[in-house]
């Protein structure tokens, strides 16, 4: 190459990306060789392009945590706008707040979290799949017990997979690939029943891909406990992702945890407790054609004795 070709590749302008250094002029009034072709056995990159490209990653790795850092909970202001649209929210109850900045949910770290029905738990695990998903990148498994539970929240989650752009995929009855489709840009959120969900992390562990699992949901975890084989597929796959999957939250729902602590020492969870409901609890109860109110005031209580009392009838109270 002539001196001038060289003086540009040490000054960093490789004549790759400076089409206009081919036109150059060597001092003896020849035409060089083609730069191009001169270039090409240097194995520099374009430097300039090089990093055009890493101001752009860079860029868009700043924007993203950003929007990470919006109000709406750690989410990107557009789930805000979503859940106001398509759900009518704007805020949460205060005990779904409390469970977000828990510190087990902050650092990672496997939760049992308690609550009675109707709460609002439904809401809360969206909110923990879309941290995961969006701002983590990683893929999230949703077990819930049911097929029909399944189905409605595979319908619930598809509007915002559109609008976030993420996959939802079903594994319930005879739908769901194993091992599934391995994807390059969007994340997945698997939502499946017991069974289903132990084959597809299975499957994932054989086709060497759990590193991309960040997020384990079961709802109504305390089937743990139950006899016959469901209760043993959810200790199997607890325990399989225990085992093989330490990078993976657990994170356990359930509205009746009579074994909770034994549950929080073979998880190595923390546990976060609510007894809050939206709505309050009435009781009903209904004799031939009539519905009777339950009333549990102390009055009612005494009145209730008196009447077996003068009746001759005997109370029997058993403790467990």
């Amino acid at each position: 190459r002539d001196r001038r070709t060289e003086e540009t590749v040490e000054d960093g302008e490789d004549p790759c990306c400076n089409p206009d250094s081919s036109r150059s002029e060597r001092s003896d009034g020849k035409r060089p060789s083609s730069p191009i072709f001169t270039a090409s056995k240097s194995p520099r990159l374009c430097t300039s392009l090089s990093a055009r490209l890493s101001d752009r990653f860079t860029e868009n790795a700043n924007r993203v945590k950003e929007e990470c850092q919006d109000r709406f909970y750690g989410l990107p202001a557009k789930v805000r706008d979503i859940f106001r649209k398509s759900r009518g929210i704007d805020e949460l109850y205060e005990w779904q707040v409390d469970c977000l900045n828990h510190s087990a949910v902050r650092d990672g770290n496997n939760l049992l979290i308690h609550t009675p029905t109707g709460g609002g738990k439904t809401l809360l695990a969206e909110i923990l799949i879309l941290k995961q998903l969006l701002c983590a990148r990683k893929d999230v498994i949703f077990v819930l017990p049911f097929v029909s539970i399944v189905q409605e929240k595979v319908k619930a989650l598809v509007p915002l997979g559109l609008e976030l752009e993420f996959l939802v995929e079903e594994y319930a009855a005879s739908k769901g690939r194993i091992p599934p489709i391995k994807r390059r840009r969007k994340k997945s959120v698997f939502v499946a029943t017991i069974e289903k969900a132990q084959s597809l992390i299975q499957s994932l562990i054989e086709s060497k891909r759990i590193e991309d699992l960040g997020l384990a949901i079961v709802d109504e975890v305390h089937m743990i406990g139950e006899g016959g084989s469901r209760g043993s597929t959810v200790e199997q796959m607890l325990s399989t992702l225990l085992y093989a999957a330490p990078q993976c939250q657990l994170i356990g729902i359930s509205a009746t945890l009579s074994n909770m602590t034994e549950l929080q020492t073979y998880l190595k969870a923390e546990l976060f407790n609510t007894s809050f409901r939206p709505v309050e609890l009435t009781e009903f109860v209904k004799l031939d054609d009539s519905v009777y109110r339950v009333n549990k005031t102390p009055e009612s209580t005494n009145d209730i004795l008196q009447f077996y009392a003068k009746s001759g009838s005997a109370v029997s109270c058993f403790t467990v």
